[in-house]
């Protein structure tokens, strides 16, 4: 249950293994951050009270099967601003869509910062 949860949550890459750059990533995380359980009540604080226009323009990018939760992305799109924020959700992909489908991120990417002035 576990592999087919990371399959179809986690990680749609081509052949179906983890990559060798998210084991290794995985091999050092630390333990706040491990496993799927900590984002399913998880929610983005608040910024400090008259912060708010200091935080930059966010993409806050999702896959169409991630196991992260619709409160948690609305949590962070409310974090840094609705006009400020763009949300995307890759279609095909589950949480490593830039392993997964690295052209069409990498275009996304571009075109945001393009959007920004951030280039």
């Amino acid at each position: 249950p576990e592999e087919i949860f990371f399959r179809r949550h986690q990680c749609r890459t081509a052949g179906g293994g983890v990559p060798k750059l998210l084991e290794d990533a995985f091999a050092t995380a630390g333990t706040v951050w491990a496993g799927t359980d900590v984002v399913l009540d998880y929610k983005a604080s608040p910024p400090p009270v008259g912060s708010e226009g200091l935080l930059p323009p966010a993409l806050i990018v999702r896959g169409e099967h991630d196991f992260v939760t619709d409160p948690c992305f609305d949590g962070w799109q409310r974090l840094f601003g609705w006009e400020k924020s763009r949300v995307r959700i890759m279609e095909r992909c589950s949480h490593y869509c830039h392993l997964e489908e690295p052209e069409a991120y990498g275009r996304m990417v571009e075109e945001f910062c393009a959007e920004n002035d951030v280039v």
